[in-house]
């Protein structure tokens, strides 16, 4: 007998559950997936736009680049972006060397200017060929000794493996840099979209002791990207640029301090002093910096009054350390959705779990996703109450306009991120908004890189 497709035929409730029912840190098993229309997030295909001036070309089957096509597209990179399509006979007819090479070189050839870099992509086909991609690269290089060539790799079947494909494009994104004279003044933050807030402790820890901060959201020229590789020492704030920040100080000795985004005063505090160990740099008042942060939150909880909150791990990398600073500050938290729980964020989870153990827990990415209800905002309406989201994924699970649009920690960090986070919640409990607009648009922020094509061009190579 046939079924309407939206007949839900598994439980909806198994892809969410009480956290005071949860044991462990597998919060859902690993099976097939839904991925929500909230597509702020960055990946593999934007990240390595942050260099400026460099051009990526994906040689792929039609299938894979049909998702990144629309990425560039939808992006507006467009213009930094080539492919080469792979076809089932280069499977078995022996021309696949000869398709990456011609076909790289002929993208190249056709868009009358040498960009600096060039991140050739190849797929999972070409593992399983065994295909020799860096030897390929190289003669790619020697064709166009211009041009830095970088492998990348759209590999689906990194993605549960125990380095995924994002950890490696982070490296991928800083493989150009060479050894150089070392600056003691000089300072790299590594691994994100998004640049530290300007005003946060590490930022004013660096500036006051004479030290310059490069990033490459602030990299300006091919030239700015390849001088980080003058700083003696990288900062990084989540675990996925561990894997870059390694290959960084093999290559290049470069030293490396993990300063984790979390929400923990203690651990603020920690980090902070380990920063200025490092580098030699004085502390700020943090003291007074808490207390504000903790002003700041008492003033949003007295604005939000008894509104529910609901948060997802896309916004940060600490979920549940969020949802703890909240709850211990009068909020009424009442779900987090998460399909794990992160390093580092343990302590926080067993917290939540042993005092709060009716807060619900819920999958971003299972499948039964899909066939649960968005109207949680609509019901607490009815019930006299607001909701609130942290992130693009909790808005439209919930169906709400009230939302904070974090992706990624946006780059706060300490008690002045607190801080700025207590002003964002205020602002997303006054200003309802169209939030189906907002999130469906691709890599939240790309826009401010679009105009690099052409910066760099022309510098060369060191």
């Amino acid at each position: 007998m046939l079924e309407p497709l939206s007949a839900p035929r598994v439980p909806v409730d198994l892809a969410e559950r009480r956290i005071g029912d949860v044991e462990g840190t597998s919060l859902f098993p690993v099976g097939a997936e839904y991925t929500p229309p909230a597509r702020g997030t960055w990946t593999i295909a934007h990240t390595p736009m942050l260099v400026p001036g460099a051009h990526e070309v994906y040689v792929c089957p039609g299938n894979c680049l049909r998702g990144v096509v629309l990425s560039a597209a939808e992006g507006g990179f467009s213009d930094r972006f080539s492919m080469v399509e792979v076809g089932e006979e280069a499977l078995y007819d022996g021309s696949m060397e000869e398709l990456v090479y011609e076909g790289v070189s002929d993208c190249l050839d056709r868009l009358g200017r040498r960009p600096p870099c060039v991140f050739v992509a190849s797929s999972c086909i070409h593992d399983l060929m065994a295909l020799d991609v860096p030897h390929l690269l190289d003669e790619l290089a020697g064709r166009f000794p211009d041009i830095d060539f970088v492998p990348a790799y759209m590999n689906c079947t990194m993605r549960r493996s125990k380095l995924g494909y994002e950890d490696v494009q982070w490296r991928q994104n800083y493989a150009v840099l060479r050894p150089a004279a070392r600056d003691r003044r000089s300072v790299n933050t590594i691994g994100s979209p998004f640049a530290l807030d300007p005003g946060c402790e590490i930022v004013s820890m660096l500036a006051s002791g004479g030290c310059r901060l490069r990033d490459l959201c602030h990299a300006e020229t091919y030239q700015d990207y390849l001088d980080m590789a003058t700083s003696w020492l990288n900062v990084y704030h989540w675990p996925v640029a561990a894997e870059a920040v390694r290959d960084l100080g093999e290559r290049l000795g470069q030293e490396a301090v993990y300063l984790p985004y979390s929400w923990d005063g203690e651990e603020i505090r920690a980090s902070l002093q380990a920063l200025a160990g490092k580098a030699g740099l004085g502390m700020p008042d943090l003291d007074a910096l808490e207390a504000r942060a903790g002003e700041d939150l008492g003033r949003a909880r007295r604005v939000l009054g008894s509104a529910e909150i609901r948060m997802d791990a896309a916004a940060t990398p600490r979920p549940f350390g969020l949802a703890r600073l909240l709850l211990e500050h009068g909020f009424e938290v009442t779900e987090v959705y998460a399909d794990a729980v992160l390093p580092g964020d343990e302590a926080a989870f067993d917290w939540v779990r042993r005092h709060h153990p009716d807060l619900l827990v819920s999958a971003m990415v299972d499948f039964r996703m899909r066939l649960r209800g968005r109207d949680a905002a609509g019901r607490a309406e009815e019930a006299g109450r607001e909701l609130v989201a942290i992130g693009q994924k909790a808005a439209y699970f919930t169906g709400t306009g009230r939302f904070v649009n974090m992706i990624s920690n946006d780059g706060l960090f300490g008690f002045t991120g607190i801080s700025r986070l207590a002003g964002m919640l205020e602002e997303a409990f006054r200003d309802e908004r169209d939030a189906r607009s907002i999130i469906q648009v691709k890599a939240r922020g790309i826009e401010d890189y679009r105009l690099r094509p052409r910066d760099g061009v022309g510098e060369g190579r060191r």
